[in-house]
């Protein structure tokens, strides 16, 4: 059985991860209300992108559900709650956490695009 520690650090990780993604998403959706940023939509691109980031997030779910087949030789979750440590369950949840935000940070950085006021006014020549 891996070490409890790792799993503690695991989660640390991810959430620190998430909680860095969460800002910027935070920051991105303000400009959306500021008007900074417009909803910006191509049928074959937007489609497109959609169609693989949600298939990705199924399939990193799905990998993740059979986590114990591939890590402890197919015990169910169920046992793996029952006795397994408890950081282990929480390294999961901030890993399926860090999936959902960066699945909604992704979307949201995509279909809104930012606004260009002045554009070449930064470039210095």
């Amino acid at each position: 059985m891996p070490d409890k520690r790792m799993f503690i650090t695991i989660t640390f990780i991810f959430a620190l991860v998430s909680l860095t993604i969460l800002i910027m998403m935070v920051r991105r959706i303000a400009g959306i209300f500021l008007k900074k940023r417009k909803f910006s939509f191509s049928i074959v691109s937007g489609s497109v992108f959609f169609g693989v980031a949600t298939l990705l997030l199924a399939g990193a779910f799905y990998l993740l559900y059979n986590l114990p087949a591939f890590l402890f030789g197919g015990i169910p979750w169920a046992m793996i709650e029952e006795y397994g440590p408890a950081s282990l369950l929480y390294a999961v949840y901030s890993l399926v956490c860090f999936i959902a935000v960066l699945y909604l940070f992704s979307i949201i950085s995509f279909y809104f695009k930012k606004t260009i006021k002045n554009p070449g006014t930064g470039l210095k020549q």
